[in-house]
């Protein structure tokens, strides 16, 4: 785990036929760990939960209006705000509040992405809203968009340039919202949108769940137990995760 720990040098402190040998082991001692419980544990842990209020649902349209009245401000602060990275709120707010702290955020409390996301507020208040296409492409989109947008953040040379991504943001946009338009909201989100479809497996591992209009508390990771086997491109789409993470 202190191995692990290099703040993204571009000098490892180690050589780096430690930090393969050590990902790889740490990767193989996950999976016999969890070949080694037994299933029934599993499934009887997964069930144990303790019900802490009922609550009811927020609007989820409001609530994405209001974040994507959030992101118009950033996306024109990206084009006319300061040039400077750390001094530009585009940046600080994607890269870390909404990247970093938003993932903590859904480990520990749930798919809060559900009503935060910004573009389907402004979807629903389209009179067309019924698909055109029916949906058969699995996982890909995600998986293109995932790739996309890891590459954008560790490959590309100037990701937090604040104009640079202010376009990024734009193109992904309008990407998300003729998906939702070809393909249906429902179907686009759940399988087509990255980070809809990220930020629903990781809120998966959160030990407070909303279930049947209550909050309830439970192992963490709980909810992954329940969760139906993935098909081949779901199963990319978690290695690629782990990849680019």
């Amino acid at each position: 785990a202190l191995a692990h720990t290099s703040e993204r040098a571009f000098i490892l402190l180690l050589p780096t036929g430690y930090y393969l040998l050590g990902g790889a082991l740490a990767v193989a001692a996950s999976f016999v760990i969890l070949l080694a419980l037994p299933a029934k544990r599993v499934k009887r842990w997964s069930a144990a939960r303790l019900v802490l209020a009922h609550v009811k649902a927020p609007s989820e349209t409001w609530i994405s209006l209001g974040s994507f009245g959030v992101l118009v401000v950033l996306i024109l602060a990206g084009y006319w705000g300061s040039r400077d990275p750390l001094s530009n709120p585009l940046p600080l707010t994607v890269w870390t509040l909404w990247w970093i702290g938003l993932t903590i955020a859904h480990a520990l409390f749930g798919n809060l992405w559900r009503y935060l996301n910004p573009w389907v507020g402004p979807f629903r208040l389209l009179p067309l809203r019924k698909a055109l296409l029916p949906y058969r492409l699995g996982y890909w989109p995600a998986i293109l968009g995932l790739l996309a947008f890891a590459w954008f953040e560790l490959i590309y040379p100037a990701p937090d340039d604040p104009a640079i991504l202010a376009r990024a943001v734009i193109l992904y946009s309008i990407v998300t919202w003729i998906g939702m338009a070809l393909f249906g909201e429902q179907a686009w989100l759940a399988r087509g949108e990255a980070f809809t479809v990220f930020f629903g497996l990781i809120a998966r591992v959160a030990p407070l769940q909303v279930e049947q209009r209550r909050l309830t508390l439970g192992m963490p990771g709980r909810a992954l137990a329940v969760l139906p086997p993935l098909p081949p491109g779901g199963v990319l789409f978690v290695v690629l995760t782990l990849a680019t993470l």
